[in-house]
């Protein structure tokens, strides 16, 4: 079969560029990630394991799921499991399964993946041949439920034949009382699976750890008879210690309970880089030597330091393979892993060397490696002769022992202009006033805390401070529960709630991190950009959500004030809340402005010209003497009832003068359009069905005839206005949508430009000279308006007529419905229910403008499709952390690589808000620090000067080196 394995035989059973135009993804993107399955495929050849490590964003997942189509390809029935760190992001790939199957590719059939949103459906779901599992790691992680432990314990109980009153006593530690002793011969099967009898042969190793443990096995918990060997009974009230022996015991049961599986897939596989953490220990015990290959993804592989890289390559041992074949691969990581620490000290040695060089000698060194890239002529002079041995061990490092041993088992590919288009803006912020008084206040308080040594997490405590006064007030160190009897601790406590209390109260408000954050995501709303902002605390994100929110109804009231100069604020709301209901009101002829004009999109011009506008009226009063009305309509204008009745009075005019005039229409047209000659239409509108979009439950149908009648010149202004109008531009992109689509997409742009937090509606009424127009004039300024050729709003709309067309119907009813209706400019995702909701939105041109996320954000989810901007209002001291939130915005196909396509100039902008001579500067110095390593060994270039806090001036390593 390996030689088979080309592009062409890829292609003949997946295609990845099928959505690449839609997602603005290049070709040569493409090709990377179709060379990154193949060689996947090579390596697996050999080795149990290999670790996808592209840079963020360049599509790891769609390269896992094409190994994950090769692997069911050569294998209809292969078990595949996928591990992911999230429900969330098991969202998202089934999401992305279900676009491949939507095309088409057999490889992805329907009923053949599933997601596993509980660990009870593991066993009896990994059963079935030919299918592919999604499970999030918490699933694995902790024995949560009562039932569950209750079978364990007492599966342990009578395992190790204790007496009743040791039993009774072991549950009344660990339970606080003794309901929990049962016959676990009667209890239900375990996982609704196996009974006792069933799991005997699995008891011994799950319940006890060897004393010496065994070789080629993963790191493992203590078991419970470790502990009743220990301590007794009376170990079982360490609560913590019982719970791991427990995790024990379900990671070993549910091992043996496992088939094998072809395939393991693990996302965001840096997770598992402590042997020691519960996801660690449950992936290798309950997997290990249950899956014959397995593909990592993560695009930071370490974070801290480079021996959790080595903690994920270990896992690739607990593959179904021989000891003799594990010896082998530990051993050739461990050697890899030897050399990498040599490598590490060379690089600090040539970084220290290269800083203290001096200008002439620096130039000196360039010259002569330019002559003798081989490095082996003699050196000018003693200082190049050092850093050129430095250089050599370097290289022979990299070229001889690192590279070749990561090309083992890893596949990375690196955005090599990033540096080019990533501008890093840091600001130091210096408190001013009482503000500055607060931060003094507050370190005072834990060196006081410190002297007196009074326990307290500096580096947290600090952070809080640095985050927000929200934040520092929720924290520990001011919590209302925190009281110390030490008088002078209290005090500076005391003195510090009373200066940071609510602004309304007298307290201080000007955090001048917050002030920076929420000044600089406004100033983007202004100028019509979106602004994504990383914030940990919950406290610091509700600020800067109230801060923002009372920033943008200022400036939508100050629009207002300009259609109203006269008036106070609440009478304008008033007269905005008027002026969105003219735009629904079907009394009103404010709403025909932002709705489809189906004559002229289906008929077009030219049929309506040869139709006449006199013949078309005609015919239209006499389909309305047919429609039956109620309440207000039978006795005034019903502007909607009037436009469909022309509506289709125009179609029917223009089929009859050429019956081939639907098939002629292209996408979904020829189906609405054939929808307007229908009777319905008149009471249900395009998509025949009575809905709330239209306003079709807006007044029953009755028995009343309408006593008034469609007058020319609304027949004219309908079938001949004097711009092309909102909607007639779009035609072509709106026939890609359904009828029903069609008609949901529209009406959500209409409700969202009438919000009150939009500036549309006060920008459309100025620029029609004020309130006091007529509707004729409001509509010849939309009009003017909207065929203008930089028309903003006019680009945002078929941006996102362009985006919806190609979704599938659940994610364009997120878009529509969450980010369209909801208008909210402002939003968190402290709400796990909606940020799946809130990623789709915020991927439009529409709202939310600004998204405020804390850590779930951080990592799987794609937010790059309009933004270029974000802003790290808590940092971390994990650089990895810091990469996988810019990689949110720097994706295939992101805004930053499409503008750049036409501005080379164009930039995506990362903000760090520093708070000066506070935890911030060192925790941005060390967390670059750790960042430049990173980055090294991963294959970026030296950019020594790169990773200060102020770049201070440090000579370019040569670009050939």
């Amino acid at each position: 079969m390996t030689e088979m394995r080309n592009r062409k035989w890829l292609r003949s059973f997946l295609r990845l560029e099928r959505d690449a135009h839609r997602e603005g993804i290049l070709d040569e993107d493409i090709r990377r990630q179709e060379d990154t399955v193949l060689r996947a495929l090579e390596i697996l050849d050999r080795s149990p394991g290999v670790l996808l490590a592209d840079e963020v964003g360049m599509g790891k997942t769609f390269e896992a799921i094409g190994v994950i189509a090769c692997v069911r390809q050569q294998n209809r029935k292969a078990r595949i499991l996928v591990i992911t760190p999230g429900p969330d992001l098991n969202k998202q790939w089934i999401g992305a399964m279900n676009r491949f199957r939507e095309h088409g590719f057999y490889a992805f059939r329907k009923g053949e993946y599933s997601e596993i949103t509980h660990l009870t459906q593991l066993p009896a779901a990994a059963k079935r041949e030919g299918h592919i599992l999604f499970a999030p790691i918490g699933i694995f992680i902790n024995v949560r439920a009562v039932e569950e432990q209750h079978f364990l314990l007492n599966a342990f109980f009578r395992w190790r034949k204790l007496h009743d009153d040791t039993r009774r006593a072991i549950c009344k530690a660990y339970f606080g009382t003794v309901r929990g002793v049962a016959d676990v011969t009667r209890m239900k099967p375990y996982m609704g699976v196996s009974g006792y009898a069933g799991l005997l042969p699995l008891l011994e190793d799950a319940f006890r750890r060897p004393a010496r443990r065994r070789e080629f096995t993963p790191e493992e918990f203590e078991g419970l008879d470790n502990i009743y060997e220990d301590s007794g009974a009376e170990g079982f009230k360490n609560k913590q210690r019982v719970r791991r022996a427990l995790a024990r015991a379900r990671f070993k049961l549910l091992n043996g309970m496992l088939p094998g599986f072809s395939l393991l897939v693990v996302d965001e596989a840096h997770k598992l880089k402590n042997p020691w953490s519960v996801r660690s220990q449950a992936v290798a015990n309950i997997l290990f030597g249950k899956y014959r290959k397995t593909v990592f993804l993560t695009a930071t592989p370490f974070q801290l330091g480079i021996s959790e890289l080595g903690q994920v390559f270990t896992t690739f041992s607990y593959a179904s393979i021989a000891n003799e074949e594990r010896r082998r691969l530990r051993n050739e990581v461990d050697e890899l892993f030897a050399k990498i620490g040599e490598y590490q000290t060379a690089y600090d040695e040539l970084q220290s060397a290269w800083q203290f060089l001096d200008a002439e000698k620096v130039g000196e060194f360039k010259q002569w490696y330019a002559a003798n890239p081989g490095l082996d002529a003699e050196p000018p002079s003693k200082e190049v002769a050092a850093l050129a041995e430095v250089v050599r061990r370097l290289l022979k490092l990299k070229r001889e022992e690192v590279e070749p041993g990561f090309r083992r088992w890893v596949i990375r590919s690196v955005k090599e202009e990033k540096n080019t288009y990533r501008r890093h803006l840091v600001s130091r912020l210096s408190p001013e006033q009482r503000s500055f008084l607060s931060f003094m206040l507050y370190e005072r308080l834990i060196f006081e805390m410190f002297r007196k040594r009074r326990a307290t997490y500096k580096a947290a405590v600090e952070i809080n401070m640095t985050s927000s006064f929200e934040a520092a007030t929720k924290g520990a160190l001011l919590d209302d529960r925190g009281v110390s009897e030490d008088h002078d601790i209290e005090a500076y406590r005391a003195l510090l709630r009373d200066v940071l209390k609510p602004a309304g109260r007298g307290g201080v408000k000007d955090h001048p991190k917050v002030e920076r954050v929420v000044s600089e995501a406004c100033a983007a709303m202004l100028r019509g950009e979106k602004m994504l902002i990383f914030c940990e605390r919950n406290e610091t994100v509700h600020a800067i959500k109230r801060r923002c929110d009372r920033v943008w109804e200022s400036h939508i009231l100050r629009l207002w004030q300009k259609v109203f100069p006269e008036r106070e604020a609440a009478d304008i709301w008033h007269q905005q809340r008027n002026y969105q209901k003219y735009f629904t009101t079907t009394a009103s002829p404010y709403y025909l402005m932002l709705r489809e004009n189906y004559a002229r999109a289906f008929a077009g011009d030219e049929a309506i010209s040869e139709g006449g506008v006199a013949s078309i009226n005609g015919l239209a009063n006499e389909i309305l003497r047919g429609v039956r009305v109620g309440g207000s309509s039978a006795e005034r204008v019903n502007y909607k009832v009037a436009k469909r009745c022309i509506e289709q009075a125009a179609l029917r005019l223009a089929s009859e003068r050429r019956p081939s005039m639907f098939d002629e229409l292209p996408g979904h047209a020829a189906d609405a359009a054939r929808n307007i000659l229908e009777e319905e239409f008149i009471y249900t509108g395009l998509d025949l069905t009575a809905d709330e979009e239209e306003g079709d439950y807006e007044e029953p149908r009755a028995n009343t005839h309408p006593r008034w009648q469609i007058s020319e010149h609304l027949a004219e202004s309908i079938l001949a206005p004097r711009q092309e109008g909102v909607w007639h531009r779009l035609c072509g992109e709106l026939a890609r949508l359904s009828a029903h689509d069609r008609v949901r997409f529209v009406e959500a742009v209409r409700a969202f430009l009438t919000r009150k937090e939009v500036e549309f509606l006060p920008l459309l009424l100025a620029r029609a000279a004020g309130a006091e127009s007529e509707h004729t004039a409001v509509r010849a300024a939309l009009e003017e308006w909207w065929a203008e050729p930089d028309s903003l709003w006019r680009e945002r709309v078929r941006n996102l007529l362009a985006y919806c067309a190609g979704m599938n119907e659940s994610q364009r009813d997120k878009i529509l419905e969450s980010g369209l209706r909801a208008g909210v400019p402002v939003r968190d995702t402290l709400a796990a229910e909606f940020r799946e909701d809130l990623k789709e939105g915020f991927n439009t041109p529409f709202y939310p403008m600004v998204l405020i996320c804390n850590r779930p954000m951080q990592e799987g989810v794609d937010l790059h499709r309009e933004c270029r901007s974000l802003i790290h209002h808590d940092l971390s001291w994990n650089p990895a952390q810091l990469e996988q939130r810019v990689g949110r915005l720097d994706r295939i196909g992101s805004k930053v690589r499409r503008d750049r396509e036409t501005d080379p100039q164009a930039m995506l902008y990362i903000h760090y808000p520093l708070v000066d001579r506070t935890i911030d500067v060192r925790q941005y110095l060390t967390v670059r620090e750790r960042e430049k390593w990173l980055d090294f060994l991963l294959g970026r270039p030296p950019e020594f000067s790169a990773y200060s806090l102020d770049g201070e001036s440090v000579q370019p390593f040569p670009e050939e080196l």
